[in-house]
């Protein structure tokens, strides 16, 4: 008796919390409907014309109303959001010339992205973003690029308050896949050797001793579980840790939100906004991607995580669902069990 009224406060609960989600999206009327996670690229896509809002600049408004009311209900459920240390801004590039700064998310074009801030700064010989070698970019941002926790309190207050605001965000669950199949299974043995090793020894059953020694065979099942598991301190790399504590979006007020899934309009929009057309030029998503390939691994790699294990693993990022309006995957929810699915989908919004 006493579950079934605990179940009932927290489903009340969860009612106010779409009710003030709605009407922070704009929707006052009882029968109007602002969904958590509809997809806006569905909106039409063109170019930049400078006389009217364009499709795209629609498209950018909708993502920024859409965060401001997620943030707006989920400081609803916490205490006042504290002032930020300095320290945790250390994922915003700044660029002072152009007076911009850049969260990165890495396995969201985060490289190129970084190319095109090095192009900016003048530290390489081309225009061409393409012509940098990964390894030189990232050598060259830690030597040559500043970051916003380089920077006094009153100097980082500025630049939040003046500087264009640039993120760029991905398939939560897409990324995380990216994110393993880069780190654990292309040779990374700087990553087998740190974390591999650790995974297997505390996540496989038995191991044998070259697992082991070497690291170099985590299974994404164990990836997953350690990800999830809050015993395990060191598990918040930032290849895999959520948005909202890589790039703060309920302290940064973002200008641009870009999306991997429309990388190509959203950087053209961005080279634009930014007023940089004429000095570099983003490479097109198949010019440095397998367009679509990680998409289409996801009911490969997923179908065989246990369902308890794959909801923990939701729970782990859905408010980057939430802040981000992004839709679980059909592939992945349909492997979700259908009572966990209708109660998370209440309860939490996924």
């Amino acid at each position: 008796m006493l579950r079934q009224r605990n179940r009932k406060v927290q489903i009340i609960n969860v009612s106010i919390k779409y009710r003030d989600l709605r009407l922070a999206s704009g929707a006052n009327d009882q029968n109007q409907k602002v969904p958590l996670h509809t997809h806006d690229e569905s909106l039409p896509e063109t170019k930049l014309d400078g006389i009217k809002e364009s499709s795209r600049e629609t498209v950018f408004r909708s993502r920024k109303e859409k965060l401001q009311a997620a943030c707006k209900v989920f400081k609803k459920e916490e205490k006042p959001l504290p002032p930020l240390d300095v320290k945790a801004y250390k994922h915003i590039v700044v660029d002072d010339n152009y007076k911009v700064l850049y969260c990165y998310i890495p396995k969201v074009a985060c490289t190129n992205l970084k190319r095109i801030f090095l192009i900016l700064k003048g530290n390489v010989k081309t225009s061409n973003p393409l012509e940098i070698p990964s390894h030189d970019v990232h050598v060259k941002f830690k030597n040559s690029l500043k970051v916003l926790s380089n920077y006094k309190t009153s100097e980082t207050k500025t630049r939040l308050e003046t500087y264009k605001k640039i993120i760029f965000v991905r398939e939560p669950m897409e990324r995380l896949l990216s994110a393993y199949i880069n780190k654990f299974t292309e040779n990374e043995t700087e990553f087998y050797e740190t974390y591999g090793r650790k995974i297997i020894k505390h996540y496989r059953a038995a191991p044998n001793v070259e697992s082991i020694e070497k690291g170099h065979d985590v299974k994404f099942e164990e990836f997953l579980r350690y990800i999830t598991d809050k015993s395990v301190w060191g598990n918040n790399h930032e290849h895999w840790l959520q948005y909202e504590r890589l790039c703060h979006p309920c302290h940064v007020q973002y200008d641009v939100i870009g999306k991997m899934e429309s990388i190509d309009e959203d950087t053209d929009y961005l080279l634009h906004f930014l007023g940089i057309t004429s000095k570099v030029k983003f490479p097109k998503r198949s010019d440095f991607t397998t367009n679509g390939k990680t998409k289409n691994e996801l009911s490969k790699y997923y179908q065989g995580i246990p369902k308890n294990l794959l909801e923990r693993v939701l729970q782990e990022f859905r408010r980057d669902y939430v802040l981000f309006d992004y839709k679980i995957p059909y592939s992945i929810e349909n492997m979700r069990n259908t009572s966990i699915s209708s109660q998370t989908q209440l309860l939490y919004g996924i």
